[in-house]
């Protein structure tokens, strides 16, 4: 028993648990030693406002120090379920997939659990030669991925064994990861190929970069685009204009408009500004929808709000521009004032 509980403790690990319990995401750590507000904040004094939860040993064990305990997986479903000691190792053991034998342990990885290989990786700082090959594939000017870099979203690290760039911020609480030269991932089982990995335990309801914010609040106007190119064709434009005074975010896919759409704490820290919506130009609208319900959302924070558009604009190779980052290659033919694209 002790093995297959040792086993299920390996194959769940804390962060994953706590999703499937319907823990909220503000308190789930993405890795060790991140503190968070605790589960429990509604029995500190001041609702944990420092936070004080975190996970450690590779994300088997937990300890908040406002609470002061140090707890597992059982003990955890113990205290969020109320349960006795006995029902709440029955429960935690169902969840991890664990059957219990006379031999070794016979573990079932958990539907929720993705590979190892989409924890966050190692981050590296940029050198000029993934910043040349970056700013080639994207069409980004070095100056811009440079002060990308300066402003600690954009990274560098070896993603299922390939060289890619990674956005993310001080928050921490979305991370997503492309190769670095703009080709697919292969497949990796159970999930199929595809041009972006999302580290494991991200939010897409948190809009990249919006921790810019909280460092620069005395900003008032914010570039809203969508998806991670897009993201550093912002940091091209401002940089290429010489503008300081707006922030660029991103909304890491579309669908983040649906099922809650921006994170409360989000927009929070956006209530008020002056935004500028960038939705692509897809073919089935999903676009437009989701920045129809961005918009909702900003306004009701009393947000002054408005859309660019990309109709008639052409790219290099004379197909229609559809984002931002096509606007980095615009057609030669194509007239545009580009003073009308920031907010």
């Amino acid at each position: 028993m002790k093995t297959n509980l040792y086993g299920a403790k390996c194959a769940l690990r804390l962060p994953q648990l706590m999703t499937r319990l319907g823990v909220p995401r503000e308190s789930i750590p993405m890795r060790d030693g991140q503190s968070v507000r605790c589960p429990w904040h509604r029995e500190h004094r001041n609702g944990d406002l420092n936070p004080s939860f975190n996970v450690y040993r590779n994300g088997t064990r937990a300890k908040c120090f406002t609470c002061d305990f140090n707890i597992d997986g059982p003990e955890f479903v113990q205290r969020w379920l109320s349960l006795n000691k006995r029902d709440a190792f029955k429960k935690f053991t169902d969840i991890a997939g664990a059957v219990p034998t006379s031999g070794s342990a016979t573990i079932s990885l958990p539907a929720l659990q993705k590979p190892q290989e989409l924890s966050m990786p190692r981050l590296w700082p940029f050198t000029e030669e993934n910043m040349k090959q970056l700013s080639a594939v994207r069409r980004i000017s070095e100056a811009a991925i440079a002060w990308a870099c300066s402003q600690q979203v954009l990274f560098f690290a070896s993603v299922c064994g390939q060289p890619s760039w990674i956005l993310t911020d001080s928050e921490r609480k979305i991370a997503e990861a492309r190769r670095l030269n703009g080709e697919y991932y292969p497949s990796l089982p159970p999930l199929s190929q595809r041009k972006a990995h999302t580290v494991y335990g991200s939010s897409k309801a948190w809009p990249l970069g919006t921790s810019l914010l909280r460092r620069y609040p005395q900003i008032r106007k914010v570039m809203l685009v969508e998806g991670g190119p897009d993201y550093l064709a912002a940091f091209h434009f401002l940089h290429h204009f010489g503008v300081r005074d707006v922030v660029p975010v991103a909304m890491l896919g579309r669908g983040a408009g649906k099922s809650g759409g921006i994170d409360p704490g989000a927009l929070c820290l956006l209530a008020g500004k002056r935004v500028r919506i960038y939705p692509h130009a897809d073919a089935d609208g999903g676009g437009i929808r989701s920045a129809m319900a961005w918009h909702a959302q900003l306004r009701v924070h009393g947000c002054d709000v408005d859309y660019f558009t990309f109709h008639g604009l052409l790219r290099a190779d004379g197909a229609p521009a559809k984002d931002l980052n096509d606007m980095t290659s615009l057609h030669q033919n194509t007239h545009f004032n580009f003073s009308n694209l920031l907010p």
